[in-house]
């Protein structure tokens, strides 16, 4: 006999729930018996008929002989024999309407895995440097930073933790903190060009860290300056000054970003210190300053 269409037909909406599921996951009684399903037909097979219709319901009451000869277990239900009947038994299975609900103890619960992302950070930001107008401050800031870090790192802090939670006008920064040392200060300066370097030429210093000293690319705009990274970690101009006899820091000044707002303080500063005299006299200054 030649099957021109198969049709199978289930009471269950759950069943029919699982046949046409394409989004959730299931235990894996349901997922093998589900996919044996799916392989042999194909879920637009699936249609819904009421229990009141279903002839296999029948079978499973446990009816007498003599009620089966009067029941459609025999004659089947009406809207088989006439296939344009538009009982809603005979209409294929929408989704939408069969709905798996997340609840149903034999679907597996959904997990989202949610991956971030973290670069590590590389010093304070110049940008944080855009808040101050002078060198000077700038500087002091920074010092007052490492001063601060050092006593929370030691056992003798000049406050406990609870004295320091407690907000009062007798407690100023200045009052809890010792004046930086030069060499403090000093210090702060290298992290100010370290910081600024960084945000600038972090592609130059890791490449000099890991290939020194021909690292860096011939398409940076540092490459003619013969740079290198000193024992602190600062990027400086190289060249045939080494063999010169000047201090380290005139021979080989640190690279400061062009335009950056470090350099716009550094210039102003020496600046000032030179007392606003010409410019060979300023520049001669911040190259002395190593800058």
């Amino acid at each position: 006999m030649d099957m021109d269409k198969i049709v199978f037909y289930t009471d269950s909406r759950i069943v029919l729930g699982y046949i046409q599921n394409e989004r959730r996951r299931f235990f894996v009684y349901v997922a093998n018996k589900t996919q044996t399903i799916r392989h042999i037909s194909d879920p637009t097979q699936w249609k819904y008929v009421d229990s009141t219709e279903n002839p296999a319901d029948i079978a499973t009451r446990g009816k007498p002989a003599k009620d089966l000869m009067h029941s459609f277990w025999f004659t089947s239900p009406e809207f088989l024999k006439n296939p344009d009947s538009t009982n809603s038994s005979s209409e294929i299975i929408d989704v939408e309407v069969f709905e798996i609900d997340e609840k149903n103890p034999e679907v597996r619960t959904q997990i989202t895995t949610y991956v971030t992302g973290h670069s590590k950070a590389q010093g304070l930001g110049s940008s944080r440097f855009e808040r101050f107008s002078e060198w000077s401050s700038l500087r002091r800031a920074i010092s007052n930073l490492t001063i601060r870090i050092k006593l929370w790192k030691t056992d003798h802090h000049l406050l406990t933790l609870k004295e320091m939670s407690q907000p009062s006008k007798q407690l100023t920064p200045q009052r809890l903190l010792p004046c930086p040392t030069a060499a403090e200060l000093k210090h702060a300066e290298t992290v100010m060009i370290l910081t600024a370097q960084m945000g600038e030429y972090s592609s130059e210093i890791t490449a000099l860290q890991r290939n020194p000293p021909s690292g860096i690319s011939p398409k940076s705009s540092l490459y003619h300056l013969d740079p290198f990274i000193d024992q602190h970690g600062i990027l400086r101009v190289g060249g045939r000054l080494r063999q010169a006899e000047q201090m380290f820091e005139e021979k080989h000044p640190a690279i400061l970003p062009k335009g950056s707002h470090l350099a716009k303080l550094a210039v102003l500063h020496y600046h000032g210190k030179v007392y606003h005299q010409g410019r060979q006299i300023m520049h001669g200054a911040i190259r002395q300053a190593g800058l």
